[in-house]
């Protein structure tokens, strides 16, 4: 599956290994997913011949759907307190994820899809499986060849390049960059923090982005010659929780705003400039707001993030850069900047090596005692991961994170992925 959400603007340690050990069952869980070689090209023609049956055309093939999904079995490997936005107290974690696509396309200018998954949770959870739609929209394209497209629905946000590639099918690794899913000391819920509250209670805090970012809304992209663009009007801002991202979570009192802009030169190179803007506050019904409060207005987010993309035979580079700020009442502006340049090698036809380096950090609040600290925690962290991709349909991947930093992590983090794709 190699949609985007706007097509427009797409290019849709030795600690972690002795953990690894103490759980052999989860050096075990893909290699039971994997077929053995009497059974493999059995297996390969049965998914090839679902694919073509799950694909449906009529009227001389101007109307056709095709439904899809893969198979996700990860396993997080963690020592406690839970990593990101790893919702669980006991490791390891098992995440199984079944994910639905449905692709249709109405002649030239007219074209729809949605995503539903069966999961334990948006992010990884240890809570009870359960379906969810993450996505649907549909786009019109007016002059039928992706000048101009018109987008509505619940969908991925426009900002950065990350969004093009988190699906598990494409992504070289198995955690997002850290400004995805780090949590701050930001809360949706505190209307008016204290220092005390920023910088000691990051468990329910926000990230800048919270992955994809499936909130509804409208978008409007094209394509000039060398140029992409587009822009978005959505319910949530791009940190929002999942839970606020539909529009039963909640309305469009306080509209978010997004737009991108991308330079292509030539197939190899893509650099592109995203700006966000909204209310990192939940909705009114989620606390109690008391009368001649701030309004939701007041604590708004803003985020500019500079995006480059570089691809050319087995090798390909990505990288994005970010400043946000939060603006607190009583407190003032906070801010953020963070960075990640991640890179992917082709070793064979088979097998592929990824690496990201992340770093994080953020100004400094005046504490009660006088001293100055940092309302988030700073720091960086090296994803280092390979990826075996036994055939068209299976793959499996495997990831050790590493922290930096004086309030970082003291041990290392795992990730195991298995993905059947049909």
């Amino acid at each position: 599956r190699e949609r985007q959400p706007l097509r427009a603007l797409s290019c849709h340690g030795q600690h972690g290994e002795q953990t690894l050990m103490r759980h052999p069952r989860l050096m075990f869980a893909c290699i039971a997913l994997l077929p053995v070689p009497s059974a493999a090209q059995q297996i390969e023609g049965f998914l090839d011949s679902l694919s073509e049956k799950l694909t449906l055309t009529a009227a001389g093939d101007r109307l056709r759907a095709r439904l899809s999904g893969t198979l996700d079995i990860d396993t997080h490997v963690f020592d406690p307190p839970a990593p990101g936005l790893v919702d669980a107290d006991d490791s390891p974690l098992l995440q199984p994820r079944l994910s639905l696509f449905l692709d249709a396309q109405a002649g030239s200018a007219i074209y729809a899809f949605a995503q539903v998954r069966v999961d334990r949770g948006f992010d990884p959870a240890d809570n009870a499986l359960r379906v969810r739609l993450d996505e649907y929209a549909i786009r019109y394209s007016p002059l039928g060849d992706g000048r101009l497209n018109l987008q509505a629905g619940q969908f991925a946000t426009l900002a950065g390049q990350w969004v093009h590639r988190h699906l598990s099918w494409q992504n070289p690794l198995i955690t997002a960059p850290l400004f995805y899913e780090q949590r701050t000391g930001l809360s949706a819920y505190d209307r008016y923090p204290s220092v005390h509250s920023l910088t000691t209670q990051p468990d329910g805090g926000l990230p800048v982005i919270w992955g994809p970012a499936y909130a509804t809304g409208a978008a409007v992209s094209g394509r000039w010659r060398t140029l992409e663009w587009g822009a978005e009007v959505k319910n949530a801002s791009v940190s929002s929780h999942p839970r606020y991202w539909d529009l039963d979570g909640e309305g469009f009192d306080t509209p978010a705003l997004t737009a991108r802009i991308a330079w292509r030169p030539d197939l190899r190179w893509t650099l592109g400039l995203s700006a966000s803007t909204g209310s990192y506050l939940a909705p009114p019904a989620s606390y109690d707001a008391a009368p001649g409060a701030h309004r939701r207005s007041d604590h708004s987010q803003t985020v500019w993030l500079a995006d480059l993309s570089y691809a050319h035979r087995r090798l390909q580079v990505w990288a994005e850069l970010l400043h946000a700020t939060f603006d607190v009442p009583y407190l003032g502006t906070l801010r953020t900047s963070a960075y990640f340049v991640e890179v992917r090698y082709k070793l064979t036809p088979r097998l592929s090596a990824a690496a990201r380096w992340n770093q994080q950090f953020f100004s400094e609040l005046a504490s009660y005692n006088g001293e100055t600290v940092p309302w988030g925690i700073e720091q960086g962290r090296l994803d280092a991961a390979v990826t075996w991709r036994f055939s068209a349909h299976l793959q499996a991947q495997a990831e050790v994170n590493l922290y930096t930093g004086p309030d970082s992590r003291s041990s290392p983090t795992a990730a195991l992925r298995c993905t059947l794709r049909f």
